[in-house]
């Protein structure tokens, strides 16, 4: 693996990156995406001398500012959703400032 510097420049090797200007849809979109995370755990366990853990993936694969933007997002829809079921704001916010008490603790 030390041909390659990073998991991005095997991915594109292999032509599992996502810019590759292959047409992919649906069904095949999917396996190309769940081979280029195969093959970045891979790369990684050869490099580092890690067993696999599934857990890890995605610190490596995702930047924090990613990670941060989906969770962000997650949470987002997550209180839409409490809202149109009949919360109030208030309520939600109130249970979020009492689990954020619970955790410091």
């Amino acid at each position: 693996m030390k041909q390659f510097k990073s998991h991005f420049r095997l991915t594109s090797w292999a032509g599992l990156a996502p810019s590759c200007n292959v047409k992919r849809r649906g069904k095949k979109r999917s396996i190309i995406a769940i081979a280029r995370k195969i093959l970045v755990a891979i790369y990684h366990m050869f490099s580092t001398g890690e067993v696999w853990n599934p857990i890890d993936l995605a610190s490596v694969e995702t930047t924090d500012k990613d990670r941060i933007k989906y969770n962000t997002n997650n949470f987002k829809q997550s209180f839409k959703q409490l809202l149109s079921l009949g919360l109030t704001s208030e309520e939600l916010i109130n249970l979020i400032n009492q689990n954020a008490n619970n955790l410091s603790t």
